[in-house]
Order: C-alpha cells, then structure tokens, then sequence
C-alpha cells in the first residue's frame, strides 16, 4: 500500500493495544520523518517520537487518546506554519497507515516544550485494538456537489475527479471540513469556511485542517501523473466563497 492507497483506507484509530511497535518499524517511521515534503521549505520544524510508557511525556489536555506511542512535529512560528505542519503530518499518518499502524490527532493534546519552537500538532499511533482501515465509502463526509462549484461546467477529466475524491476523504478536527473548491479544467481554487468552533486555536486548527487536505490533493496528483503546483492568484486574495476565505489554488500541467 502506497500514501494515495491509504489515503482511501485510513481511518482514525482511538483504541490502541498496550504493545509498544516493533523496535524495526519505529526506526523505520523515524527515518521517513527525513523523507517527508514540506508545503514551505523555508519554515523549519522537528520531528519528535514520544514513549507512553515514560510518564514525563504522557499528554496532556482536551481530546486525548490512550496510545503506546506519539509523535509531535514542532515548528517556527512563520506565516503558514500551522499549513505547513498539517500538510507534513499527514504525510506520516498516511505512511503509519500503509504500514499497517493505526493514528488519530490529538487536537487539543500538548506535550514536552521546545525552546525556540512551537509545538504544532500531535499524533497518537500504536497497534490498533481494532482494524484501522474503512472502505472509503464508509467515511462520513460530504458530497463532492457540496464541496465545489463548477464554473465551467461539471464534465471534468478523471485526473480532477480522482483529485477531489482524495480532498474529499482528508480528516479535518471534529470533521468539520472546512475546505470548498472552485474547480476549472486546469486548476482548483481552494477557499476555507470560518471556523465554527468558538475556541482560542481555532484558526490553528483551521490552518491544520487546510495543510492535510492540501497533502492529499497533491498526493492524488502524483498518483496520476499529473503535474501540479500550489500558488496563491493575487487577484483572488479578497475574494470568498461560500463564506470561506481563499487560501491557494492547485495548477494543473
């Protein structure tokens, strides 16, 4: 199973057997961590693997989930950096996944500080109690027709459609999907709804939320041999959409 394999099987896992993960398979998530791709190359940011079985790195917080294992991604305070983190972590949470590990985000989880550097988002993973895969058709997500809007007509090329799809199925804090689509032959329009969430990290999440479904756009591109960039269209920076915010836009070549 590849990343865009299991961006269509994974699921969220909470409940994780007591068994810590083979020292083998460990060393192998630490060593992808360096094969990870980052939306901005120019932010930097620090993968740390977590032992539960050591009480001074046990989370803390709102949302936990009881796991032999977290993995937190620590970042520079940047413009775009909760983007940038959702967009690498995924990438991991995709990988544990294809691996046969199970993950859930922890939202409002924290664990040790790092001095210089914010601590960005928070993965529980272990072995599942349970299977940690879903038919995607299983997934409790919106459809495609309440997601995007069409300006030049829904007949789109199966390169797009398989985009989508992959967008579609990104996890998102409490499943609130954010994200809507202004869909062209060459290129997707991406905007983000305004949090419902009347909490102080809700833009946090927000930018979490937009870096993951990002990571699953591109993913699917490189699946079909497409070639596609993320770039910001100055002339759409005012504009909204459905009430969302334009965040970027998918070119396609």
């Amino acid at each position: 199973m590849n990343l865009y394999e299991a961006i269509r099987s994974r699921q969220s896992v909470r409940s994780y057997r007591n068994t810590p993960i083979a020292q083998e398979q460990l060393r192998r998530l630490q060593s992808y961590t360096g094969r990870v791709v980052p939306l901005m190359e120019d932010i930097k940011t620090e993968f740390v693997f977590y032992n539960m079985e050591e009480k001074k790195f046990r989370p803390r917080g709102l949302f936990l989930v009881h796991s032999p294992h977290v993995l937190a991604l620590y970042s520079e305070e940047k413009e775009g950096w909760a983007f940038n983190a959702g967009y690498m972590m995924e990438q991991m949470a995709l990988y544990m996944a294809a691996k046969g590990i199970g993950s859930c985000y922890m939202g409002g989880a924290k664990v040790l500080a790092k001095e210089g550097m914010r601590q960005a988002i928070v993965l529980a993973f272990g072995y599942g109690k349970k299977g940690i895969y879903r038919d995607q058709e299983e997934a409790k997500r919106l459809d495609l027709m309440k997601l995007c809007v069409f300006p030049e007509g829904k007949d789109i090329s199966p390169d797009i459609s398989v985009i989508l799809q992959a967008a579609r199925l990104a996890p998102s804090s409490f499943n609130s999907q954010p994200w809507r689509f202004v869909v062209y032959k060459d290129r997707i329009h991406v905007f983000a709804c305004s949090s419902r969430l009347n909490i102080p990290a809700a833009d946090h999440f927000t930018g979490l939320n937009m870096g993951i479904v990002l990571s699953h756009m591109m993913l699917a591109a490189e699946e079909q041999w497409v070639s596609a960039q993320i770039i910001r269209e100055d002339g759409l920076v005012e504009k909204e959409y459905r009430k969302g915010r334009y965040i970027c836009t998918v070119t396609l070549s």
